[in-house]
């Protein structure tokens, strides 16, 4: 079991950190060309010019509860990112505007959002320290 809860951590943390990264770069690519019609459509909290201020603070939110959670320290702010993150996916392509170019879209959409949930449940089990 401590094994099983070891990789659930593992997973979470890269899941997020890999997902932060990928955020924080493209919103500071937008930033610094200038890219005002920049649109993440799977992202319903911020459209247009508010997504580019949007992701440059929460990517970086979303780093240091990443870090502050493999340190040991507050790994509740981890646990409330991970459900931000899950709220968000799951809005944002499921009950949101979002359309699909086709089945494998959607089947990509299912992946990552399972990919989103296990990765919660990595980010929830931190609350309890492994003995």
């Amino acid at each position: 079991m401590r094994a099983l809860r070891f990789l659930l951590h593992t997973y979470s943390y890269l899941f997020h950190i890999v997902l932060a990264l990928f955020l924080f770069g493209i919103a500071f690519v937008a930033w610094i060309t200038h890219a005002g019609n920049f649109d993440l459509p799977m992202i319903p909290w911020a459209t247009g010019t508010k997504l580019i201020p949007f992701l440059l603070i929460a990517a970086p939110i979303g780093i240091l509860s990443v870090a502050l959670a493999v340190t040991g320290r507050l790994r509740s702010l981890f646990a409330v990112w991970t459900i931000f993150v899950l709220i968000t996916v799951f809005w944002g392509f499921f009950f949101g505007s979002y359309s699909y170019a086709g089945m494998d879209a959607f089947r990509t959409a299912l992946w990552f959002a399972g990919g989103a949930l296990l990765a919660m449940v990595g980010g929830i089990s931190q609350l309890k320290p492994l003995r």
